[in-house]
């Protein structure tokens, strides 16, 4: 039987206090989007300090991927018994813990260990917070989380300007030292009190029971293949257009700016348009033109401009996708917590193998983004699979009422 998604008090009670919550749960994701973005750029520096080499240094960021991907396998076991608020207290300390951690130079295996932790708080938050959004936003859950995920966009362009300052001061490790204080600030704030009530049948009840892989089955397999797809563009666009079009450094940065900017801008839309145009029809037209851009590159790849627009396009059409499936997924089940944390699992996994695939298929002649492109139709089948679900739904409980 399905159940309705509960509204929290706290929201009932008083707009104010809803809207103070919503904007501290920007925040934190807009430091998500912010320290997802501080590695790359410093990878070198870290190897350095560490006094390993730099391909050495790429373990560290395999640390965080499989500190996300058990963080949101605990909170999917965990949802239905703990609070939100004791989950998203462990989750903004192993953040900040993390982060501080690897700034010491004590050597690799203790440098994993701090990126596991890191990745634990990334992978925690980010599952606590979109189930939050769900359980208190009620049918204004997809609006909310398309524009928590825009403030985890601006997180992620603003990494690498932040990281460039501290760099020119000299004090690189400032950058990391910054994303953990805000974080301990924000996220001490937003979990100070239980948000989400878990009612006694919830806790007592095993978490996979009232979700069930008939409810999750297909916004699992969208978001497996929107992160993959979007996994590929963000690691293989720089070096796809420089084996295919022969892109100069500036030329590629420009392909490779023209995603990110586009998911930004994506991001922002989207708030707008799920309003304007309902949540189903924007999955499904996105979905579309992510398509296009997707074959768009395979098609125009030696042609610089056409490889940006196209990349650009995907990029537009990958934007709420991850955002709105995620919300109608968890807003299916009578545990948003649970629910998140299995889509945030499979996505998490699905962002580790993609780029990998990629460059088999791409054997040093390309990026592999015939991968990319093959990826649309599991993602139209999983979107579209997605909102007749929500839409059967929503018929369901507004007969039982």
């Amino acid at each position: 039987m399905l159940s309705p998604v509960p509204v929290n008090a706290q929201v009932a009670a008083g707009p104010w206090q809803a809207r103070q919550w919503f904007w501290l749960s920007c925040g934190v994701f807009g430091v998500l989007g912010f320290g997802s973005a501080l590695l790359g750029p410093t990878l070198g520096d870290l190897a350095q300090a560490l006094a390993i080499t730099l391909p050495l240094a790429g373990s560290i960021r395999s640390g965080r991927q499989l500190g996300q991907f058990v963080a949101s396998v605990g909170c999917a076991w965990l949802g239905a018994k703990l609070s939100t608020a004791l989950l998203g207290l462990a989750g903004f300390l192993c953040y900040s813990a993390g982060l501080l951690l690897l700034l010491l130079p004590v050597g690799l295996p203790v440098a994993v260990l701090a990126a596991v932790l890191w990745g634990l708080g990334q992978g925690g938050l980010h599952v606590v917070c979109n189930a939050e959004v769900v359980a208190r936003m009620g049918d204004q859950a997809p609006r909310h989380v398309a524009q928590l995920h825009f403030w985890y966009s601006l997180g992620s362009i603003a990494g690498p300007l932040l990281v460039y300052l501290c760099r020119l001061t000299g004090h690189w490790g400032a950058a990391y030292a910054l994303a953990a204080g805000t974080m301990a600030v924000l996220g001490s704030r937003l979990f100070r009190h239980q948000a989400t009530p878990v009612s006694e049948l919830n806790r007592a009840a095993k978490p996979r029971l009232p979700i069930g892989l008939a409810v999750l089955a297909a916004p699992m397999v969208a978001v497996s293949a929107v992160n993959m797809m979007n996994a590929g563009l963000a690691d293989w666009s720089y070096q796809n257009a420089v084996l295919v079009a022969a892109a100069g450094p500036a030329a590629a940065t420009a392909v490779t700016s023209a995603f990110w900017i586009s998911v930004a801008v994506g991001r922002l839309i989207s708030v707008r348009l799920v309003d304007l145009l309902g949540t189903g029809p924007l999955l499904v037209g996105s979905a579309a033109v992510a398509t296009l851009g997707t074959g768009g590159i395979v098609l125009w790849g030696p042609h610089i401009p056409s490889l940006t627009a196209a990349t650009a396009l995907a990029g537009l059409g990958i934007a709420p996708l991850y955002p709105l499936v995620t919300a109608l997924g968890a807003a299916a089940t009578d545990s948003p917590t649970t629910a998140a944390g299995v889509l945030s699992a499979a996505a998490a996994a699905s962002a580790a193998l993609g780029p990998m695939a990629q460059g088999f298929l791409g054997g040093g002649q390309d990026g592999g983004m015939v991968l990319v492109a093959a990826l649309a139709l599991p993602l139209v089948l999983g979107v579209v699979l997605t909102v007749r679900q929500d839409r059967a739904r929503k018929v369901t409980l507004s007969g039982a009422h």
